[in-house]
């Protein structure tokens, strides 16, 4: 009897410890990761975060997971938006879902940081397992020390407060007043701001880079970086600023090259120059390893704008017919491919391949369904 109530007690206790045994008090934490020698594990979320409901019930339930979690580290979940906005301001997530990793016992200020949701889970455990050896990066100010006054503008940011973003000529006088262009306050500025800034306010950050790194990490920076190349970009107006910006990202931003022909794309659609935009599509197609994915969701601008370019389109399904050639394709690959057939003028084979996706996808397909509709009238 006794040892059937032993077991009856321990299978709840193995159940307890199958996820991760977050706290939701900051103060204990800290105090619990400083008395236990310990990193803190944050795990930033918001109400809204649909990755971060997701990553709570997968990878934070997981067992192998969560034990390896809660033996190496002190794991503390804090809404950005609400109780932890005044931790976030000081750890400054950038998207939702953010784990950072700190460690307040380093004799220098260290962090990891991941951003995003990572599906695979032995993956996800392998990363934190290597970066947990080798993964930190040292940091030239910490965190829980200071009380630096942030405006209110970045206050926001975690609803803090209820002021917008100032416009570029404002957040160059807000930069002017302020005097300092690399303390904390000024770096939470320049991060959140770079889409707000002019030109010339961007040049005003370049010769401050390696401060940045030493005193943020190299990886915010690069971050920073990339952020700017795409500002860059999204205001080109033509392509000598185009080609300017691409420039610029060779010397600045890592493995920017290798993103090249990715941006001109992205540029040329924008741009509605079908003509260049497939060109270049079908370059980066032939030289570089690219997504499925990524094939279907660019080829579907020509969609959504409702291109007249028939050339194009003629090009565009010759692209997209490697994507849903066999068996086991995404139906929404099919319901694409059919939309540009349709585009391009081939309306039968674009009447078939409706009618394939909408058998693939279990006899619905909304869109699929909606072009039929149209080459019926």
């Amino acid at each position: 009897m006794k040892k059937i109530l032993a077991l009856a007690l321990f299978i709840p206790l193995f159940g307890m410890a199958q996820e991760v045994n977050f706290t939701s008090n900051w103060e204990e934490a800290v105090t619990q990761a400083k008395a236990e020698q310990k990193p803190l594990f944050i795990d930033f979320y918001t109400d809204w975060c649909v990755w971060c409901k997701v990553q709570d019930s997968t990878n934070f339930v997981d067992p192998t997971i969560s034990a390896f979690i809660n033996e190496n580290y002190v794991p503390v979940k804090l809404n950005a938006e609400s109780a932890g906005a005044e931790v976030a301001l000081r750890f400054r997530p950038m998207g939702y879902p953010t784990v950072v990793v700190y460690d307040p016992n380093a004799e220098s200020p260290k962090e990891i940081r991941y951003m995003g949701y990572t599906k695979d889970k032995e993956e996800y455990l392998n990363k934190l397992q290597e970066d947990l050896k080798e993964g930190w990066e040292t940091l030239g100010y910490d965190p829980l020390q200071g009380s630096p006054v942030f405006p209110d503008f970045i206050r926001s940011r975690y609803r803090l407060a209820q002021v917008g973003f100032p416009q570029k000529e404002d957040l160059t006088a807000w930069f002017d007043e302020h005097g300092n262009m690399t303390d904390e306050v000024a770096w939470s500025v320049v991060q959140r701001g770079i889409y707000y800034m002019d030109d010339a306010m961007m040049a005003r950050i370049e010769p401050h880079f390696e401060k940045y790194e030493m005193l943020y990490g190299e990886s915010n920076v690069t971050r920073l970086k990339e952020s700017i190349l795409y500002a860059k970009i999204r205001g080109a107006e033509t392509e000598e600023s185009l080609f300017a910006a691409l420039e610029w990202a060779e010397s600045n931003v890592p493995n920017a090259n290798e993103n090249r022909l990715a941006y001109m794309v992205d540029w040329y659609g924008k741009q509605k120059m079908w003509n260049e935009f497939i060109e270049t599509l079908a370059t980066l197609v032939e030289e570089q390893e690219v997504s499925d994915e990524y094939i279907n969701s660019t080829l579907w601008t020509l969609v959504e704008e409702e291109c007249q370019d028939r050339e194009s389109c003629k090009t565009a399904t010759e692209i997209m017919a490697a994507v849903v050639e066999g068996d086991n394709v995404d139906p929404n690959h099919i319901d694409t491919f059919a939309w540009l057939l349709y585009r391009a003028g081939e309306t039968e084979e674009a009447k078939e391949q409706a009618q394939r996706a909408i058998a693939e996808n279990g006899g619905e397909m909304k869109s699929s369904e909606e072009l039929l509709t149209l080459m019926a009238e």
